[in-house]
């Protein structure tokens, strides 16, 4: 896809979201490349991230899940940013479930192998003390969908 040098927020609402929907298509980083202002326009950028926000919203049947996927507590591209190769399709599936390390400390990780067609599993763990960092304040709002 071409490099667009049209500032978003010099287009109609409706040309931005047909920007936006290509480069989703598009799949991968050029997504964040949308517009030249996209990263120095806060309504630019609000805008990309209201998109996908609802592509999320929209791909995760779960709320909570699809909440705590959303980019709300950073400009948009600031950090690293799962462009649609099935990723938040994952979500829907029984045997994954995300742990939002802003509510709870990652205490522990283990490390399993699967021995061929047998389904057998052999886990290792690796204890870690909790971080304050990591654990949730208490009194801290919860966030909003």
């Amino acid at each position: 896809m071409a490099h667009n040098t049209e500032p978003g927020a010099s287009m109609p609402a409706e040309r931005r979201e047909a920007v936006l929907e290509a480069r989703w298509q598009l799949g991968g980083l050029t997504f964040t490349y949308g517009f030249p202002d996209q990263s120095t326009d806060r309504r630019v950028n609000e805008a990309a991230a209201d998109f996908v926000r609802r592509k999320i919203a929209g791909r995760v049947r779960d709320p909570e899940t699809a909440c705590k996927l959303m980019p709300r507590d950073h400009p948009l591209g600031s950090k690293r940013l799962c462009v649609d190769t099935e990723y938040f399709e994952a979500f829907n599936r029984p045997n994954v479930h995300l742990v939002d390390l802003r509510e709870e400390a990652l205490v522990a990780a283990a490390a399993c192998a699967r021995n061929g067609m047998s389904g057998r599993r052999s886990c290792s763990a690796s204890p870690w003390p909790a971080s304050p960092t990591c654990s949730s304040s208490p009194g801290r709002a919860a966030r909003r969908c």
